[in-house]
């Protein structure tokens, strides 16, 4: 054998044990922190929205309370969506300043939030007549959602709410399966995963260095002379 060719017979075993050890370390780290990533990318899509007024008409004071209740309620019901209270809101501003667009606007840069909501719930007879007004603070728009209902804890405020969280453009959460994974057995799985990659790997490379030394050791066949 030359001396090139013993040269690259001597590199082929350090190197692929290289490459492996590379594999099974990005196997390992990609297997141990994608959920971490996953996480963070759902961390980054949380719409902050603080409710600036929230306005009844004609509602006696137990029928107010029970209807402010029902609507946080299904607003903090959302995962994705951090909400200022009008309370909170007002620990922090002038209530009295909160006027037109330009006010509504103002304060959600002020506040630092996505969006704000405007509301104005009127009580005529047994119906009640709703108008939200949401507005987007970064670009200065508004989202008009009107409604009416008859029943307003029980379906006109899901109903509103539900609404409002199509405007903030978020699609409907997945249900999880019942019979989900817990945390322990989560951790089990992608011990096994891990294990599996790398013994994937561990053989691949192997053959694949088996492969290449014994094709390095063969002689090349002496061509044929050529008859004239």
């Amino acid at each position: 054998m030359n001396p090139e060719r013993q040269k690259r017979t001597r590199f082929l075993p350090g190197g692929f044990a290289l490459l492996v050890k590379v594999f099974w370390l990005a196997g390992c780290a990609w297997l141990s922190f994608g959920p971490l990533v996953a996480h963070a990318a759902a961390q980054e899509a949380q719409k902050q929205l603080a409710v600036l007024k929230l306005e009844f008409e004609n509602f006696p004071d137990d029928e107010r309370q029970a209807a402010e209740l029902a609507f946080y309620e299904q607003l903090l019901s959302e995962p994705r969506v951090t909400v200022l209270s009008e309370a909170q809101v007002h620990d922090s501003l002038d209530a009295g300043n909160l006027d037109n667009d330009n006010d509504y606007l103002r304060a959600g840069r002020t506040l630092a939030v996505d969006f704000v909501l405007v509301g104005k719930l009127a009580r005529i007879g047994a119906f009640v007549d709703v108008t939200l007004l949401l507005y987007d603070v970064s670009n200065g728009t508004q989202v008009r959602i009107p409604g009416g209902t008859t029943n307003l804890v029980e379906k006109g405020i899901p109903d509103m709410v539900a609404q409002v969280f199509d405007k903030l453009g978020l699609a409907p959460l997945a249900v999880s399966p019942p019979d989900s994974l817990s945390s322990a057995e989560e951790q089990r799985s992608n011990k096994r995963n891990i294990i599996v990659f790398g013994g994937g790997v561990l053989i691949g490379g192997t053959v694949a260095a088996m492969i290449l030394l014994g094709g390095s050791d063969r002689q090349a066949l002496p061509r044929p002379p050529v008859i004239e």
